[in-house]
């Protein structure tokens, strides 16, 4: 009865362990969506002027090409995504040197 006790206790273990380091397929999917804010946030400056409202750059310009909804749009222009690709990066690198 220990020894099966044992055995769920490390199997649970290694399981967090696992669970708590991002693997390189989540760091892949976030790098990607990354880079697609970054196409979004550009897109969004190229046509952003003074006089037009950020709802319309979004109805005209960036809604038509990504279909996201404006709440997204503000979420984007909030996040720092060149120090957030900055770190994705290092963790990579990092994980391949550690392979």
């Amino acid at each position: 009865m220990a020894l099966v006790i044992k055995k769920i206790y490390k199997s649970f273990i290694l399981f967090f362990t696992i669970m708590s380091i991002p693997n390189n397929r989540s760091l892949g999917i976030q790098k990607n969506k990354l880079l697609r804010y970054k196409l979004i946030k550009e897109l969004y400056q190229k046509h952003k002027t003074e006089d037009i409202p950020t709802t319309v750059v979004w109805r005209k310009y960036v809604y038509p090409v990504y279909p996201i909804s404006r709440t997204t749009l503000y979420e984007i222009l909030c996040t720092p995504i060149t120090s957030e690709l900055k770190k994705i990066e290092e963790l990579i690198n990092s994980k391949n040197k550690s392979s």
